[in-house]
């Protein structure tokens, strides 16, 4: 059986650093440099000449993106630290616009930041050794500085900051956040402040941390003794700071630069150009403000394709999805083939996890802010003044990655499964009143456990556990099969053996499904019960998990087909099991695993597999 490849829909820009270079080695002219992440393909640099507005782009040699960028003028170059597969340190001759010999620490996966020292090497932030990378220009050589700080649960230093003397600032996280200042000259790290800390300015006046208590605190760059008393990022109270330095830096942040002309009065990546004007980025498209008004403008490149992190299927056909990063929704029409990509759905950086169509709105559950969101197709585009889409309460006090996706429960109303906090065990549940958009959440259901699948029964939904969180690795422990009533009360549950690891989930024809990784004897099997009585019944034994890219009898995905069929994405099939027999009655072979998939009213299967949108149907 075929399959269609539908081409490559999902476009956007991720941008995660920029860069000014006052003039370009290559012909002498102001550019405005960004690197935009690629899920899913391979990470660009972008140029923007500042007076022409022409865009050049140019290819990374490797990886999905960068964070770190720094233009080295004594040297003509343009350092790039890329990230989320192999953490290279790239370097561009800027003149030729060749790129030196990749350079890279083994393991390490991602590099966050740069910051020069005063012995003129660079300095960067990395992830998951938690080391301070060290780069020499000169000799075009990386090495490790050291690991930064002594607990070993320690994955991140993000970021490094460049002292007034020319030290290094570091911070490491995520299980303890705490600040180090590394001697170049001893080699030393001397750790100051308190636990939570982590570094947003170095100046000769103070070093300015935002605390994960939320608050800000200032200390002496010398002696590293705190300045004035902790501001609460909330209330932004600055009646009793003395320091005027710090005043003047709070104050700044109440009130950022430009906040009355620009949407939303936030922008990203902006610089000021030597004829006075200020460029910057605002969702997919940049600004120029000039004379004290704004003006936009796409990016002057072809937005590149990104993976599809998820699809949902409307009741007319329309194919909905999200970009593997960069906080845009797409839409893919299969009678016509077109296709569009929006902007930005809400201010916070991350992506779109769960998407639920219903009642003519399209609802979205996003990481990295904990976001909900609704969108009307049928209304004009306004995300800047929070109309359309409309970004509803947030759950990111508690919970930011949405893991368990969306789902349209019983009740007519959205549920999410979430994961906790970066550094954090746990998770738990929100729904979203889809006629009031009101938002309830239950935060762990289960202490420390997360909840990875959702699936909605004829009264109940159901809901598997795991140690899935951001910043640290996952979590042993006996998770669970949970059952749900419409208020969030567990009103029966399963426990599972260490190393086994419940997961995918759907309900068709009175019957739950639940795959069951067993780690202990790396084997798999579809556990049934009956939807009525939580029976159980024979489990579907699919054997031994391959260990190869093609993950022979591992379950991606579980969904309901029809009435009285299961669809399984396992391996490199999609399948479809009796929910009355439980035997697979037809097989169709796809190109990879995937987890990414939905099915049209009209039975069409759509997956993705990377930037690719494929469909089939079975015979």
């Amino acid at each position: 059986m075929s399959y269609e490849n539908l081409g490559q829909p999902c476009r956007n820009f991720c941008f995660f650093a920029s860069e000014l270079i006052d003039s370009d080695p290559k012909d002498g002219h102001e550019k405005y440099v960004l690197s935009t992440f690629v899920a899913g393909g391979v990470g660009r640099i972008i140029f923007v000449d500042t007076q022409t507005l022409e865009g050049e782009d140019i290819e990374i040699p490797g990886d999905e993106g960068s964070w770190a960028l720094m233009y080295l003028k004594d040297y003509g170059k343009l350092l790039v630290g890329t990230c989320g597969h192999y953490g290279y340190l790239h370097s561009l001759d800027l003149k030729t616009r060749t790129w030196a010999e990749p350079l890279r620490l083994e393991g390490q996966t991602y590099i966050w930041n740069f910051a020069r020292g005063k012995d003129g090497n660079v300095y960067g932030s990395n992830y998951p050794g938690c080391i301070l990378v060290k780069y020499d220009p000169a000799a075009h050589t990386l090495s490790s500085a050291g690991r930064v700080g002594d607990d070993p649960h320690n994955m991140y230093s993000r970021w490094v900051y460049t002292h007034p003397d020319g030290n290094i600032l570091v911070t490491t996280g995520c299980n303890t956040h705490e600040i180090f200042y590394y001697d170049i000259d001893q080699k030393t790290f001397t750790k100051f402040g308190v636990m939570g800390d982590e570094v947003k300015e170095a100046t000769k006046d103070y070093i300015m941390s935002l605390n994960y208590d939320g608050t800000y605190r200032f200390y002496d760059p010398y002696t590293f003794e705190p300045i004035d008393e902790p501001v609460d990022k909330k209330t932004m109270d600055t009646s009793k700071i003395k320091n005027p330095a710090v005043l003047a830096k709070l104050n700044s942040i109440k009130n950022p630069p430009y906040a009355d002309i620009i949407p939303g009065r936030t922008g990203g990546h902006m610089h000021t150009l030597k004829d006075g004007r200020v460029i910057g980025i605002k969702g997919q498209d940049y600004f120029i403000i000039e004379n004290n008004q704004i003006k936009f403008d796409r990016v002057p490149v072809v937005p590149p394709p990104t993976s599809l992190m998820t699809l949902a299927v409307d009741p007319d056909g329309l194919v909905w999805t999200a970009t593997g990063l960069g906080q845009t929704i797409c839409w893919y029409n299969p009678k016509t083939k077109e296709y569009w990509n929006s902007s930005v759905i809400t201010p916070h950086g991350g992506e779109v996890y769960g998407i639920c169509p219903y009642d003519g709105k399209i609802f979205f559950s996003t990481y990295s802010g904990g976001d909900h969101v609704v969108y009307d197709p049928k209304e004009p585009w306004n995300q800047y003044d929070n109309i359309n889409p409309k970004t509803l309460r947030s759950v990111g006090e508690h919970m930011i990655r949405p893991i368990g996706k969306s789902h349209l429960g019983p009740d007519n109303n959205v549920w999410t499964g979430w994961s906790a906090l970066y550094g954090v065990y746990g998770g738990g549940i929100s729904r979203i009143n889809t006629k009031t958009y009101e938002v309830d959440d239950w935060y762990d259901l289960v202490p420390k456990q997360s909840v990875g699948y959702l699936a909605a029964g004829k009264e109940y939904m159901y809901a598997t556990t795991g140690g899935t969180t951001s910043g640290m690795r996952a979590r042993e422990d006996e998770f669970y099969l949970l059952r749900l009533d419409m208020d969030c009360n567990i009103v029966w549950k399963e426990k599972f053996a260490l190393g086994q690891l419940p997961e995918c989930l759907a309900v068709v024809n009175g019957y739950v499904f639940m795959s069951l990784r067993d780690k202990n004897t790396n084997t798999s099997k579809i556990k049934i019960y009956r939807d009525d009585t939580m029976e159980e019944l024979p489990s579907i034994e699919l054997g031994v998990m391959g260990d190869d890219k093609k993950a022979a009898n591992a379950v991606r995905a579980l969904c309901k087909y029809d009435d009285k069929t299961l669809l399984a994405f396992i391996g490199c099939e999609a399948v479809l099991i009796d929910a009355e027999t439980f035997q697979i009655t037809k097989r169709n072979e796809i190109p990879a695993p995937t987890g990414v998939y939905a099915v049209a009213p009209d039975k069409t299967v759509f997956f993705a597999i990377g930037t690719t949108l494929y469909s089939f149907r079975f015979e």
